[in-house]
C-alpha cells in the first residue's frame, strides 16, 4: 500500500490536509494503479471489501451501531486507535459496548441489506477515504475512554446517513469536520469510478447518442 503523505495541512484545525477535488482523482488513481491496474483501462466494479482488507489493512466488521434515540443514523465508522463502541445486540436485544482495535472499519447492518449494494460499495470506500486520508488526523490522539465522551475530536469517525448520502448536494465547507467527509465522499467516488474510464466511456455514450 501507498502511504498518504501530504504537505499541506490545516494545523490550527488538527492537520487537516488541504486538498482539491482535482488532487484526490489524482491521488485515487496512484492508489488504483498500485493495487489493480486494469481498473483503470477498463469500466468495472471494485470489490471494497478486498480493497479494505487486503490493499489498506483494514479490519472490516458488519455490526449494528447503536445511537441514542432522536440522533442521525451511524453508516460507517473508522477507528484510528482502541476504542469503545456502542452496539445493538439483536439476539438478546440489549445495547452492548465491544472493544474495537485500531484500523477496524465497521459498517452498520443496515447498509448491507438488499438493494443497496451501491450505498455498501460508496460507505465502504468512504471510510477506506478516512482510514487513508485522515491518520494525521486522528492517529496520535490516545486516552480516549469511549467515542461518546466529552473530547471534541476522538480517534474514530462516525459517518452518520447524511455525511453519506449528500455527497454532490452540498456547497460550500465551513468547518474541518466538514472537509473531511467531503474528502472521504470525494475518495470514494474517484475510486469507485476512477476519471481515467469514466470520461472515456461517457464520452463514448454521449456521441452514441448523437449530443456531440
Amino acid at each position: 500500500m501507498i502511504k498518504f503523505s501530504w504537505r499541506k495541512v490545516d494545523k490550527k484545525n488538527n492537520n487537516t490536509p488541504i486538498l482539491k477535488d482535482a488532487e484526490i482523482d489524482e491521488l485515487a488513481e496512484m492508489l488504483i494503479q498500485d493495487y489493480k491496474p486494469p481498473l483503470l483501462r477498463e469500466p468495472s466494479k471494485i470489490n471494497y471489501v478486498q480493497f479494505l482488507e487486503s490493499y489498506l489493512g483494514a479490519t472490516l466488521e458488519f455490526l449494528d451501531i447503536y445511537y441514542d434515540e432522536g440522533e442521525r443514523p451511524i453508516l460507517g465508522v473508522t477507528a484510528f486507535n482502541v476504542e469503545i463502541l456502542k452496539v445493538f445486540d439483536r439476539e438478546n436485544m440489549c445495547i452492548n459496548k465491544i472493544k474495537v482495535n485500531r484500523r477496524t472499519v465497521i459498517i452498520d447492518n443496515s447498509v448491507m441489506e438488499d438493494g443497496k449494494e451501491g450505498l455498501a460499495l460508496f460507505t465502504g470506500i468512504h471510510e477506506g477515504g478516512h482510514l487513508w486520508l485522515h491518520p494525521g488526523v486522528f492517529t496520535e490522539i490516545s486516552g480516549q475512554l469511549s467515542l461518546f465522551g466529552a473530547p471534541e475530536i476522538k480517534p474514530v469517525v462516525c459517518c452518520r446517513k447524511e455525511d453519506i448520502e449528500s455527497f454532490g448536494r452540498t456547497k460550500g465547507f465551513r468547518t474541518a469536520l466538514e472537509w473531511r467527509e467531503h474528502h472521504a465522499d470525494y475518495f470514494a467516488s474517484a475510486i469507485a469510478i476512477p476519471k481515467s474510464t469514466f470520461v472515456p466511456l461517457a464520452n463514448e455514450i454521449i456521441k452514441s447518442k448523437g449530443i456531440l
